[in-house]
This record gives C-alpha cells, structure tokens and sequence, in this order.
C-alpha cells in the first residue's frame, strides 16, 4: 500500500458481506521493528484485541468515513486480510471508485 491509497473495511459473509467504512492510507508500522520500545506499535491487550493471533501489523489511516448505511455489498472468498480491489471488483456492488468520489466530496470524515 502507498500513502493517499483508499482502504476499504468489509465485515465477514455473517457479519453481513459488506463495507463499512473507507479512509485514506498513512502508513503502518510493524511490532517486531519495536523490540524494546514500543513507541508507534500497542498490544493486542492494549488495543482490546481478543484471539489468540498476534496482530503485528497496524494500519494507520485517516479521513474516515462511515459507509455502513450505505449497504455496501461484498460477497468475497479470500483467506487473504488485505486485498486488491482490482481482483475482487465483480464481487461487489456498485463502483468504489465512485462511492469514494461521492464521499470525498459530500460527506464529512469522522475524524
């Protein structure tokens, strides 16, 4: 992922298949480039992450926006946590890049 990048978050086919929020990439940092101080990087405990995977990776991001009532759908099988939206843009519904450019300029970030 580069920096201005749109990321999209979408739930899990029972959680409802669909997207629920977009923001614009920063950067991300890895927890194992921390080994003695974490100073960009939080535990799972701290980030109230419950599993037993460790998550090492942290996304940072901003211009958030809610897309949840919007109905967004994805119907997506990938075991894969990040994905190209290029690869899986017939399992959703509707044209992202329009979704994004009518949220960019019409509605307002969360944070």
């Amino acid at each position: 992922m580069n920096d201005g990048d749109i990321l999209w978050f979408c739930t899990s086919k029972p959680f409802g298949g669909k997207l629920i929020g977009m923001a614009e990439f920063v950067g991300f940092y890895d927890r194992h480039d921390e080994p003695l101080i974490p100073i960009n990087t939080l535990s799972n405990e701290q980030q109230r992450w419950t599993g037993e995977s460790e998550w090492d990776i942290q996304i940072h991001y901003k211009n958030e926006y809610d897309t949840d009532r919007q109905d967004i759908k994805a119907c997506i099988q990938c075991s894969s946590i990040i994905m190209k939206y290029n690869t899986f843009r017939e399992k959703v519904n509707g044209d992202l890049y329009e979704h994004y450019k009518n949220f960019k300029y019409y509605a307002v970030p969360r944070r």
